[in-house]
């Protein structure tokens, strides 16, 4: 029983039972690694902005979780005993060496969780978060610049419409979510996200587009509004599932204290603001809980996190 605000009792049994066989289930804890070092959110902050939401949702799924800085004399040792590699919301690009880390990681047969926001500086110019190297060997890119929605059925009413409804693609990361055959109202929810490129060739799907008539704003000076030919959907979440075994890799010393998962994976979404605190807190938000739920039991290959509801509370 734990008490809520008013002082009332809340039953919690039936969640930390269901939490305690979920724990049990699972043989091997895999270490999820958020970097830090770069301005990154923390898994700390217990703010609308904070990761510790997740961080608990993380730990009830049995999973390990880790703060990683790359500032050291070898950062790719560092990256050792990662299973699951989270880059959430840098304000300051990576530099060269810490890319170069993540791209023998992912060789090595880590997977990869970026939720990467477009980096403003003073002056209101755009700029390069630096992990362009690990983003090729993917072949994807970041259409730098904030994608703004302009049809009122989706966007909200506040700003000028960076906050908006996304669509939903089908996906295995993406069930639960409000999608055109499952007819569910569970609409993530971006907000100040920029779009992604996907090469014809890449293995990455797309997971969250916005319409038809949402344009991207690289220009924060810019004042007259785009023309048709500069309004299309565009991509704002997308999903890889490498078919190369962790046996085959190309790395020549892999990790040998790493406990992998059974795929070799990678989500990249542009925003952070999906994996932030009220995500998990606010219920209109309830689509970018199941979205980034999702995405941490799509690349650990368990099943969802455990979410049982909290019960009413009684004197």
């Amino acid at each position: 029983v734990r008490q809520d605000e008013a002082g009332r009792a809340q039953m919690r049994l039936e969640a930390l039972l269901s939490e305690g066989i979920a724990r049990v289930e699972q043989r091997e804890r895999l270490r999820v690694c958020f970097l830090t070092g770069h301005g990154e959110r923390s898994l700390d902050d217990t703010g609308s902005e904070g990761l510790n939401e997740l961080d608990r949702r993380l730990e009830k799924s049995n999973l390990e979780t880790e703060r990683v800085p790359l500032d050291v004399p070898r950062p790719e040792q560092a990256l050792r005993a990662c299973s699951v590699i989270a880059l959430v919301g840098p304000e300051r690009p990576l530099p060269r060496e810490h890319v170069d880390a993540l791209s023998s990681a992912w060789r090595d047969g880590a997977n990869f969780a970026l939720f990467v926001d477009p980096i403003v500086d003073g002056q209101g110019r755009f700029g390069d978060v630096g992990i362009t190297r690990l983003l090729d060997t993917w072949q994807l890119s970041f259409d730098v610049g904030f994608v703004i929605e302009t049809d009122p059925k989706r966007r909200l009413p506040r700003g000028i419409g960076e906050a908006f409804f996304t669509d939903v693609a089908t996906h295995p990361l993406t069930r639960g979510l409000s999608t055109e055959e499952a007819r569910l109202d569970a609409r993530p929810v971006a907000v100040g996200t920029q779009s992604i490129q996907a090469a014809s060739t890449s293995r990455a799907l797309p997971l969250l587009r916005s319409s038809a008539a949402s344009f991207l704003l690289n220009d924060l000076s810019r004042t007259t509004p785009p023309s048709e030919k500069d309004r299309g959907a565009r991509v704002l979440g997308v999903a890889l599932d490498d078919p190369t075994p962790s046996s085959s890799l190309s790395s020549p010393n892999p990790a040998s204290d790493r406990t992998r998962a059974q795929h070799h994976r990678a989500v990249v979404f542009g925003s952070s603001s999906w994996a932030g605190g009220d995500s998990f807190r606010d219920p209109a938000l309830y689509g970018n809980r199941v979205l980034v739920e999702n995405a941490f039991s799509w690349l650990t290959d368990r099943p969802a996190l455990v979410a049982v509801p909290d019960r009413r509370s009684r004197s």
